[in-house]
């Protein structure tokens, strides 16, 4: 049997970046359509500044001056008015960054084309808090060829990072409200320091991710109607079961005794709040489970488990053996045979009929609520 996880593999050294997509977020359906993101800097040309000399900076100050100038004038033509063209001559523009507005432009250009990595998550928020959110990573160094222009600026031209959208939050108020806060306060481009608090964002970004550390699933149960709760019983309590095998897998068992115990004997027994950083749950349409444990790895498991549950468990032969793979970034060998070993545990520990019980629930869970996870399993077939 194989099983591969489909969990976005967090670096450690992966950084968290908040976008504003230009002033009144006017640009937010431009980095949707080009995945590409950019400041409100048109004729930039920040590839023509040598970086390597040690006034780079007073560069960058003329030509972020020169492109306020520029910024000024589209947003006359926009307004109908007949403004003169700006002068394109670096030379009378100060120099001096002696200005506020110009010091922390400065330091979002700098952050947007020479500190953000391939690799890193960037988070652009629309407007008000029933705006959405685009989560995405950046997927190349900065290059010239990445230019752009923008029909409402003319023939202007701006830099960009490219970018892969990998989830678009629907409304920013379903965020935490101090992951919320760090979307709203300037400036444009600003980093989230990680910590186990802002390590949440991926799970809003990724349905699994795993960063050795920290890890988050998402079980969504994407056909609930909204109206009935019964709908989520089984989707519930499989759910629940999960995450209490996960833990008596990692106890010392005696199998005997633990294949005498029924679903909710398990359940009460082996599933602890303590496991858990978070474990919340949302019931409206659709609907979902939000897992953060303390062991990491076990996001990696509950993503496995519901679908080997559904699909997999009572069919896996006696004699057949578990692979897990990650088509989302390489694994570490311990986490990788951690969540083996505990599914192995699912399959030679426990009995015919707590196996049944638990195809059972996670049958009629897929059945009411379509459960979903990143995780797919395939069953070999046995002649």
């Amino acid at each position: 049997m194989h099983i591969d996880l489909g969990a976005k593999i967090v670096s450690p050294t992966a950084r968290i970046w908040v976008t504003f997509p230009g002033k009144n977020r006017i640009f937010f359906d431009d980095f949707v359509r080009t995945s590409k993101i950019f400041l409100q800097l048109p004729d930039l040309a920040y590839g023509t500044v040598d970086l390597s000399k040690p006034d780079s900076d007073r560069d960058l100050v003329q030509r972020i001056r020169r492109s306020f100038s520029y910024d000024v004038y589209w947003n006359d033509i926009r307004q109908g008015r007949a403004p003169e063209l700006p002068n394109r001559n670096l030379d009378v523009y100060p120099r001096d960054s002696n200005d506020a507005r110009v010091n922390v432009m400065l330091g979002c250009v700098k952050s947007m084309f020479a500190k953000m990595s391939v690799g890193d998550l960037v988070l652009v928020p629309g407007r008000g808090s029933y705006a959405p959110v685009l989560c995405g990573e950046i997927v190349a160094p900065f290059s010239t060829r990445d230019n752009i222009q923008i029909e409402s600026f003319g023939d202007a031209v701006f830099n960009t990072r490219r970018v892969e959208w990998v989830r678009v939050i629907e409304e920013k108020r379903e965020l935490p409200r101090d992951v919320a806060k760090a979307l709203t306060h300037p400036p444009a481009v600003h980093m989230i320091p990680r910590d186990l608090r802002s390590e949440r964002i991926f799970g809003y970004a990724y349905d699994t991710f795993y960063s050795g550390e920290n890890g988050e699933v998402v079980i969504r149960a994407p056909e609930y109607s909204g109206r009935n709760p019964t709908e989520t019983f089984e989707f519930m309590r499989a759910a629940a079961a999960a995450a209490a095998i996960y833990a008596a897998a990692h106890s010392n068992v005696n199998p005997e005794e633990f294949r005498r115990l029924s679903i909710d004997q398990i359940i009460e027994q082996y599933l602890d709040g303590d496991s858990f950083y978070d474990y919340a749950y949302t019931f409206a349409s659709p609907g979902f489970i939000r897992a953060r444990p303390r062991a990491a790895v076990q996001a990696l498991f509950l993503a496995a488990a519901m679908p080997f549950m559904a699909g997999g468990l009572t069919g896996c032969a006696p004699e057949a053996d578990i692979y897990v793979t990650n088509n989302r970034g390489d694994l570490s060998e311990e986490a990788e045979e951690d969540v083996q070993e505990s599914l192995r545990f699912m399959k030679d520990i426990m009995s015919e009929e707590q196996k049944l019980e638990l195809e059972r629930l996670a049958q009629e869970a897929e059945r009411k609520v379509s459960t979903v996870t990143t995780a797919k399993v395939e069953v070999d077939d046995v002649d």
